[in-house]
């Protein structure tokens, strides 16, 4: 019987390792590494992640998504240096990971590293502008920093852009009567599949520019932008106008101008403004422009839509004014 027992026993073992071990036979590459990683990840079983997702960076050290999975690992069980040093690796090798940016943030924060955050958001910006979870964190580590005005910048634009958090974030840092200055909020139709395409600014001005989801800033056929001239106090509607049109005519000589409507005696008085040209020097293409100017407070806002098209017809005409109309002044 002691051979037959022994023999039971040491299936019973040999069984036992290999269902410990038949994951690790399985991963034959990185890639299966990873993957056993991401299993144990899933089941909260974070220390384990590590180990198969440090099998997986051995096997490839380029690997940039099994940094970022274990530096959150990293970070979830309480070692945000070692989870800093895996989101440098991230986007060491992978500049375009937007979420190991933001993770990276938040594991200097953890070391109150405030001002050494900074540069990796405004790498990240650069590369996204129009990320609003990246802007909104940048707003807080600035407001944090006593940097109120930068903050309120960032978050302007987030909650401009309809972003909730921003929006929160905003009337929570920006709010009350000790920041001067205002904002125009204007968030563009989600349904036209506009985004984001370039964010500038300093102290006296802003520039929002938005093109659609498949369309370039060399080839497009819709062009929208939001400026904000700070500062400017009771401007000259027809004299700002006649800029516009005059730095128009410039790419398109043959160019007209149509005052669409006009009210002077609103509380932020505004101008619909049309320009339409046949062709344009530039692109050799017809083009037509609609705008909207705003004056608020202390900002003068100039909002426009353009489209290659040689007119507009009254349809598009209305239905853009209802959207620069649904605009609204943020007053800090």
């Amino acid at each position: 019987m002691y051979p037959y027992r022994l023999y039971t026993i040491t299936r019973f073992i040999l069984l036992m390792l290999f269902i410990n071990t038949v994951d690790v036979f399985c991963a034959q590459d990185a890639v299966e590494m990873f993957k056993l990683g991401m299993k144990r990840h899933d089941a909260n079983d974070c220390p384990k992640a590590i180990e198969f997702y440090t099998k997986a960076i051995i096997l490839d050290s380029t690997l940039a998504r099994a940094y970022f999975n274990r530096g959150t690992c990293h970070l979830k069980i309480g070692k945000p240096d070692l989870a800093e040093q895996d989101f440098l690796l991230t986007i060491t090798y992978d500049s375009l990971l937007m979420d190991a940016y933001y993770s990276y943030t938040v594991s200097l924060l953890y070391g109150n590293k405030h001002k050494q955050a900074l540069p990796i958001l405004n790498k990240a910006l650069m590369i996204e502008p129009n990320n609003a979870p990246l802007r909104n964190l940048r707003g807080q580590i600035y407001a944090y920093l006593g940097d109120k005005q930068s903050a309120c910048n960032d978050l302007s634009i987030t909650k401009g852009a309809g972003d909730k958090e921003g929006n929160g974030l905003f009337d929570k840092i920006c709010g009350g009567d000790t920041l001067k200055g205002e904002a125009f909020s204007l968030p563009w139709p989600v349904d036209e599949h506009w985004r984001v395409q370039n964010i500038s600014e300093d102290s006296t001005f802003s520039l929002m520019e938005f093109f659609h989801d498949n369309e370039q800033p060399e080839h497009w056929t819709e062009y929208g932008a939001m400026m904000t001239l700070r500062d400017i106090r009771n401007a000259n509607f027809k004299e700002f106008s006649q800029m516009i049109y005059q730095d128009f005519k410039q790419r398109a000589p043959k160019a007209t101008m149509k005052y669409i409507k006009e009210d002077k005696k609103s509380e932020f008085p505004w101008l619909i403004l049309l320009l339409q040209a046949p062709s344009t020097v530039d692109h050799k293409q017809p083009e037509s422009q609609l705008w909207y100017i705003i004056q608020g407070k202390t900002a003068l806002y100039s909002n426009f839509r353009a489209i290659k098209k040689a007119t507009l017809s009254k349809d598009v005409i209305n239905n853009w004014s209802s959207f620069f109309r649904s605009g609204t002044i943020i007053e800090k």
